[in-house]
């Protein structure tokens, strides 16, 4: 029946909805899915997926997102090849191993105006090792430089300079930054001597695109940060890092969704199935009346 249909076509959707947008918004901890991206000079850039569990504002609740706590959930290694013959010569490859550490962000809101700094408490780094492979590809050799020394202090996404071949003849340095929900500029030397400004933005959205849902399921945001490596023998690498996270439902939510999104089909199939056997039958009582009809007027003509 198409009435029948459609009212169950509206349910289901409505239950889709429900799966997607629906948050537990008074909960303490959310699951979600990341990415951590690092972007450096004109090379490929290296993306390492995780997921975890997320505090999220404190045991305050609410739909507004306000600070982010986390546990790592995000590992991986990967190495890109030189292919600018001028580097070449000495670096053949960059190997990067990040880990993305324990901290906090926020607040998140109110919104601070630019250029202030809109992340006070902003303690999430990028553990790991930057590593640049000289003379083999494979890093045979090359020179370790940490992606954040003292407990995190100092960190790709927290801020500082780590160093590797301090006391030798080649100095290499990562010059980092906090991350930021705002957009950040870096300046970059270029090869005639001058300037360009490369820029990335952050920003941070609720289900419906809207700000003031991010702590929801299927919230979102993206946290941005410039960095430098540079060494005293000219090498200049400028780039970005941006970790992107999405707060996910809970596999036990998809299941409970799932299996009543299951029952639900097979009543609807349970009653379409009975539908259509009254109809049957009906037409088939009809039948034989018509056929009874049929024979009685026959009896009568033949009388």
């Amino acid at each position: 029946m198409p009435g029948l249909q459609v009212d169950f076509a509206h349910l289901i959707l409505s239950l889709l909805l429900l799966a997607l947008s629906a948050s537990p918004a008074s909960a303490e901890k959310m699951r979600w899915e990341g990415t951590l991206l690092l972007d450096l000079g004109s090379y490929s850039p290296m993306a390492f997926a995780g997921s975890g569990v997320a505090t999220i504002n404190s045991s305050s609740g609410g739909a507004q997102l306000q600070s982010l706590r986390i546990a790592g959930g995000i590992t991986g290694s990967d190495t890109i090849p030189i292919t600018d013959p001028y580097v070449s010569v000495t670096l053949r490859s960059l190997r990067i191993s990040p880990q993305l550490g324990t901290g906090t962000l926020g607040p998140f809101w109110p919104v601070e105006p630019w250029p202030e700094a809109q992340l006070s408490r902003n303690t999430i780094p990028v553990r790991g090792s930057l590593r640049m492979c000289m003379l083999f590809p494979r890093c045979l050799s090359g020179s370790r430089i940490p992606l954040s020394r003292y407990s995190g202090i100092q960190a790709v996404g927290v801020g500082g300079t780590m160093t590797a071949g301090g006391s030798g003849d080649v100095r290499i340095s990562l010059e980092a930054a906090p991350w930021t929900v705002y957009s950040t500029t870096l300046l970059v030397h270029t090869a005639n001597g001058g300037t360009a400004a490369w820029t990335r933005s952050g920003w941070i959205h609720g289900p419906a695109s809207h700000s003031s849902s991010a702590a929801k399921t299927n919230g979102a945001l993206q946290l941005v940060t410039p960095l430098v490596v540079r060494s005293n023998s000219g090498m200049y690498l400028p780039g970005f890092a941006s970790l992107t996270l999405r707060f996910v439902p809970e596999p036990g939510f998809l299941l409970l969704i799932a299996a009543g999104i299951t029952g639900l089909i097979c009543i609807h199939r349970s009653t379409t199935v009975r539908s259509r056997t009254r109809m049957q039958g009906k037409l088939h009582e009809s039948r034989d009346s018509r056929t009874t009809h049929r024979q009685r007027r026959l009896h009568i003509d033949t009388r």
